[in-house]
Order: structure tokens, then C-alpha cells, then sequence
């Protein structure tokens, strides 16, 4: 939901509006704007001092829900105090455009309807700059919390033998959080508005009006994204601190699983974050500049196969070309406005012309949203999907039987069948380390690993065997997988349906994983996210597919036509814009 709201601040600031470039109209407006933004983090840094003070008590947990419910709600408010400023009286871009008109090359060419700003980036980083000084002041409100919530986390850390680190100071904290979520999202559309900026620019030197540039900058901006997509990576590594995973079994191990997929990729690198996040990333299209982003708490925390099953689910996204469907869909919005909004602006009154781009605009980008959320989830279930069936075959080096596993490969894990909640009414159970998460029994065959440079991490001790002890009402622990296995049907069932499917095994070591990056990540398992399913619901559906082979083909089938149908709609667009570009 984060990063939601974050590109709808851009979303907004990046709308188009009716307005000029004038004298500072509206003062008290801008006031209010700014007074806002102000209140509210001072609300909240005062809300966040008062419960650090009141730590530890018996309404902890409550009180802390209550909090990050209401953190969650002020990230709301950002966004929508951000539209209040644009669309509501305080003429927040008007006052933007007047300031940043001097490095923007302002201009009014002969017979422009309007006065035009031809370059974007200045506008958009003072424009939203409100907005994400109050995200980060919501980061300061949850500083002393967080921090609180570390420090009791070390003594058990200590007692289970795992390594720990001291929470980052304020400053650091911030930055670390500034690094993975603002710069994560800014920064590639930073690099796209500056590449439009300077093809812009080369227009106008070029002779051509600045109404003339501004009517053709969709088209302008569409190549510049396209580029600054295939390289960003180069950056957006060096930003978010990630270097190099060192060498060891673990990258062997990674670098063995990219060639068994036939993946392209740049690098493996360890994504350095404090500490404070499990979390792995795809960076890049094209292969030349593809990275793939491991964090060190994940690297630190997750077993050896857990390690690799998130891994699988990367190297999923990248297999199944998923950021490439995003790209297309970015696309599709450009059509829809070029196609349909077009032909809709043609059919209304042109005394309101302005009115009309505003609406078709908006509706574009609200469609967008929505589909890239639908998208994304499909995705991401898709991801699972791949990582487990990879496991259960161990990339494709059997038929997905367990008698074909190798036996320094297998694992005690043993997930039978799965019941709803129905303990403590359906609300979060606690787990061993604290907190309201669900687990699997998790008993991983690793040996202990006390050498960090194995994982490629220096200086940190870690432990690639572990027992993971914890209760759950929507799994049910009892026979093991390797005693359940029946080759023969199995292999029958793998030539049926394709080289690999979900079976019980890679399931289990998957959701295993979701799990674990759960209880690092203190997230509820029943917490919804906009991009992702919920951890319940992605290890109801990996425990479905497992129960018959066949359910895996059925998934990929419905893949296919969802696929189809994102074709189809692609060319339904580029026809209907093609056809009123021609009239």
C-alpha cells in the first residue's frame, strides 16, 4: 500500500490542471497547505512520544496496532491534503509553476493558447516535496516505537544463538527508509522526466513552440521511460547501498539455479538495510542490467532452502516476464488516452476542453492502478507457483518425485491438511518470537554454519540449521512428505501435465518462506497489501495446488487466458488510436 501511495503523489502532481502562471494569488491558502502537512506530524511525533514513554505495559500490543492503523491513515491523508492543495483553493501548483519558472525555461511562444513550462523535473521536486517531507516526518513519529521493538528483540536473539544488531540511529534510519521506498519509486521517474526534459529542450532550441512541444511530450515521454526502464538498474543499485554478494556456496548455489533456468543477469548482490528489512528484489529487463537484490536480514535469518525458495520466486518474476507486462500495461494507459479519451473529447463540448483531458486523465490513471494491482497480485501468486514446483523438482533435475531428490536436498518437513482458523475467535496467534504471526513446523536438515562469508556476509555468525517451533491453526503437522511420496505416479502424473508442478514438498518449503519473511517483516498474516495476496492466502493456494498435480495445470491455463486477454486489449487500443489519428 506504500508504494501505492507514493506514485499517487506523483500521479497527482503529474495530472494535468488548468492553471497559470500568474501573481501570488492565494496566499492564505498556501498557508493552510503548509500548516497542514505541519499539524500532522506533529500530531503524530507527539502521539509516538507519548506511547514510547508507556512501553511495555500489558495494552502494548494494542496500543502499538492503534498506532501503525493511525500511521497507516496519515499516509492517506498525505495524498489526499496533497489534492485538497491542487484542486481545492490553495493553487499549490500555481505557486510552484511561478517559482520554478526561471529554471524551467518559461516560455510563451507566438500564438501558444498558453504560457508552457517545458521542463518537468523541477516542477515535480518542489511540487511534491510537502508531501514526502511529511512521509518522512511520519518515519520520525515511528522512530522511537521501532527502536523499542529491536531492543526486545535482542535478548531473545541472544538466548536462540542467532547474531544481533544494535537499532540505527535516527539519522540512519531515516535514510535507510528514504532509500528503500521514496528513491525506490522517485528515482526512475526522476531519470524518465529528465531524459523528456532534454529531448524537450532539443525540440524548442530546435524551433519548434513551446505549445507545439507540449502537445507531442505524451509521445516524448513514452521512449525516455522506456529507456531510463532498461537502465535505471545501473543506478538504482549505488542508491539503495547493495554491492556484490560475496563468493561462497550460497552464490554458487544462486548462480547454479540461474543457469539450470537459462537467466541472464548482471549480478547478485547483498541489499544492505540496516538490518531492518527481509525482502528480495528483480531490478532490470534487459539481461545486461539485470540485478537481483537479496537483504541482509533475509541472508542472515532464512535457512539455506528457504533462502532458495525466495530466490525461485525472483527468478519467477524475472522467467515469466512479468516486469515486461508492466511495461505494456504503462503503455496501454498511453493508448487509452490517445484511443477512447480522445474519441470522448471529440464527442463533448470543446468550450471545456480542459475539463474533459482532466477527467480522461484521471480515469486513465485510476484504471491503471487498478489493474496494476489485479496484475501485480496474479503475479506474484505466479512467482510462488514457479519457486515451489522449481523445489519440488529441484530445478528440473527429476520428475518431481521425492525418491528422485538427492538426499543431502531433503528436508523434514511435513504440511497435511489445511483447517480455518477458528482459535481465538480468527485473530492472529503468536508465535514463538512475539507478535501475531502464523507459522509451519519447520525442522530444516541444514548442518550449522557458523562462517559468514559461506552466505556473503562478512563479520556476522549465522546458523543454517534451525528449528522453527510454532503453533497455527491453518496448518496441521503430521505425516511426512518423503513417507507420502509415490514415484511411479508421480513421474506419470509430471509427463500429464509438463516437466514440473506443485507438489508437496516444494509447497511446503515455500510457504515455510512466506512464513519466516513474516515474522522478520512483523507482518500479520492476514495483512492486505494492494500488490501482494495476503501470506494466508498465498499458502492456501500453494497447499491447494499441492493436493493434485492436475490444479497446476489448471493455474497455468487461466495465466494463458489472462494473457490473451491483455493482448487483445492491446490491439483494440493501437487500433481504435491509430483510427482516430487518422481522422
Amino acid at each position: 500500500m506504500t508504494q501505492v501511495l507514493l506514485l499517487l503523489i506523483i500521479a497527482l502532481w503529474m495530472l494535468p490542471s488548468a492553471h497559470t502562471v500568474g501573481p501570488w494569488l492565494g496566499s492564505a491558502g498556501l498557508l493552510v497547505f503548509i500548516a497542514g502537512y505541519l499539524l500532522m506530524v506533529a500530531a503524530f511525533v507527539y502521539w509516538g512520544r507519548r506511547l514510547a514513554l508507556q512501553f511495555g505495559g500489558p495494552r502494548e500490543y494494542r496500543m502499538q496496532r492503534r498506532f501503525s492503523a493511525g500511521v497507516r491513515w496519515g499516509r492517506i491523508a498525505i495524498v489526499a491534503w496533497m489534492a485538497v492543495g491542487i484542486y481545492a483553493g490553495a493553487e499549490w501548483k500555481t505557486h510552484v509553476a511561478r517559482l520554478v519558472a526561471p529554471i524551467s525555461l518559461y516560455a510563451a511562444s507566438p500564438g501558444d493558447a498558453s504560457p508552457t513550462l517545458l521542463l518537468a523535473v523541477p516542477g515535480l521536486m518542489v511540487g511534491t516535496l510537502p508531501s514526502l517531507l511529511a512521509w518522512i516526518g511520519l518515519w520520525w513519529a515511528q522512530y522511537p516505537l521501532d527502536r523499542h521493538m529491536r531492543e526486545r528483540q535482542l535478548a531473545g536473539r541472544m538466548d536462540a544463538g542467532l547474531p544481533v544488531h544494535a537499532p540505527p540511529a535516527l539519522g540512519r534510519y531515516l535514510l535507510g527508509n528514504v532509500r528503500q521506498q521514496i528513491m525506490f519509486l522517485l528515482l526512475p521517474v526522476l531519470m524518465a522526466l529528465a531524459l523528456h526534459d532534454l529531448i524537450s529542450l532539443g525540440l524548442w532550441v530546435a524551433g519548434l513552440s513551446a505549445g507545439a512541444v507540449a502537445s507531442i511530450e505524451g509521445w516524448v515521454l513514452l521512449p525516455a521511460g522506456a529507456i531510463v526502464f532498461a537502465i535505471a538498474p545501473l543506478i538504482m543499485t549505488r542508491a539503495l547501498n547493495a554491492s556484490q554478494l560475496g563468493d561462497g556456496p550460497l552464490r554458487q548455489r544462486l548462480h547454479g539455479i540461474c543457469q539450470r533456468a537459462g537467466l541472464r543477469y548482471r549480478d547478485i548482490l547483498l541489499w544492505r538495510t540496516d538490518y531492518s528489512m527481509g525482502n528480495a528484489a528483480v531490478l532490470g529487463i534487459v539481461p545486461r542490467w539485470r540485478y537481483i537484490l537479496l537483504t541482509d536480514l533475509l541472508i542472515e535469518n532464512l535457512s539455506d532452502e528457504q533462502i532458495e525458495a525466495v530466490f525461485a520466486h525472483e527468478v519467477g518474476h524475472i522467467v515469466h516476464h512479468h516486469a515486461g507486462w508492466f511495461v505494456a500495461l504503462f503503455a496501454l494507459s498511453l493508448l487509452v488516452s490517445a484511443g477512447p479519451g480522445a474519441t470522448l473529447a471529440r464527442w463533448l463540448d470543446p468550450q471545456s476542453i480542459h475539463q474533459v483531458e482532466e477527467i480522461i486523465a484521471i480515469a486513465s490513471i485510476t484504471l491503471t492502478f487498478v489493474a496494476l494491482g489485479y496484475l501485480s497480485r496474479r503475479f506474484e501468486r505466479q512467482a510462488d507457483v514457479y519457486a515451489a514446483r522449481m523445489l519440488q523438482t529441484d530445478w528440473n533435475t527429476h520428475t518431481g518425485d521425492l525418491a528422485g531428490r538427492p538426499a543431502a536436498r531433503r528436508t523434514s518437513l511435513r504440511m497435511d491438511a489445511l483447517e480455518p482458523a477458528v482459535a481465538h475467535g480468527g485473530s492472529e496467534l503468536a508465535c514463538s518470537g512475539g507478535g501475531g504471526f502464523e507459522a509451519v513446523s519447520l525442522e530444516m536438515g541444514c548442518s550449522h554454519s557458523p562462517d559468514s562469508e559461506s552466505r556473503g556476509l562478512k563479520g556476522v555468525e549465522h546458523f543454517t540449521g534451525m528449528a522453527l517451533e510454532t503453533s497455527t491453526s491453518d496448518v496441521r503437522i503430521s505425516q511426512p512428505v518423503l513417507e507420502r511420496s509415490k514415484p511411479a505416479h508421480d513421474r506419470a502424473l509430471s509427463l500429464a501435465i509438463g516437466s514440473s508442478y506443485v507438489g508437496e514438498y516444494g509447497a511446503a518449503v515455500m510457504a515455510s518462506a512466506l512464513d519466516r519473511a513474516a515474522e522478520m517483516n512483523q507482518m500479520p498474516k492476514r495483512a492486505w497489501d494492494w500488490r501482494h495476496p495476503t501470506i494466508a492466502e498465498r499458502k492456501r493456494f500453494l497447499l491447494h495446488l499441492s493436493a493434485d498435480p492436475a490444479n497446476t495445470r489448471i493455474f497455468d491455463q487461466r495465466m494463458i487466458r489472462l494473457s490473451l486477454w491483455i493482448a487483445a486489449c492491446a490491439v483494440v487500443l493501437i487500433g481504435w488510436t491509430v483510427w482516430e489519428s487518422m481522422r
